[in-house]
């Protein structure tokens, strides 16, 4: 069941990994979450709002474009500043994200699971693009009937890619992915 919370954005509650044949999932979150852990990576996009999150004992303000990444094991929590906070949260098996890093560069996944936390930032027009992206996924006949693998893979890979770019410019060693070389 689907209701809307906003002009953009379509909440809907459901398991992580309900799909036993896919390594991805996505929901909305509106609002604050209790501390939690979890064995999955997660990425996760602030669409509206804004939040306190901690993560590895450090406590960060983000805002409407902030994304962030989550590795597994370590406790955090977002905390909503606003009402109208909401974010976006991608996860991924611990198997897909090995995968994906080694296809890119071998030492891409230290890089990643290195960076975790840090708060990298999405444009409006990434934003919108995103938000738009999944909104229309969400309302396919796709979605019904287990056809997302594909469609949040190629998304998640787009935000890794963000990562990977601008946190060239944060850390004084640069790994630069093969098909950036």
């Amino acid at each position: 069941m689907q209701e809307k919370n906003s002009k953009k954005y379509i909440h809907t509650q459901h398991k992580i990994f309900k799909d036993p044949k896919s390594n991805v999932d996505f929901h909305w979150f509106k609002g604050s979450s209790n501390k939690h852990n979890h064995n999955y990576y997660e990425i996760i996009v602030i669409c509206d709002g804004c939040f306190t999150h901690e993560y590895k004992g450090t406590i960060t303000n983000l805002s409407k474009g902030d994304v962030v990444l989550i590795t597994p094991e370590y406790y955090h929590f977002l905390k909503a500043t606003q009402p109208t906070s909401i974010h976006a949260n991608f996860s991924i098996s611990k198997s897909e994200f090995i995968n994906f890093t080694k296809k890119i560069n071998e030492s891409s996944f230290n890089f990643l699971n290195e960076t975790s936390g840090l708060v990298y930032k999405l444009n409006n027009s990434q934003l919108d693009c995103l938000t738009s992206m999944l909104n229309e996924i969400q309302n396919s006949p796709t979605a019904s009937n287990g056809g997302l693998n594909y469609y949040f893979l190629s998304i998640i890979h787009w935000l890794f890619g963000i990562i990977i770019i601008q946190s060239q410019n944060t850390v004084s060693t640069k790994i630069y992915p093969k098909w950036l070389s």
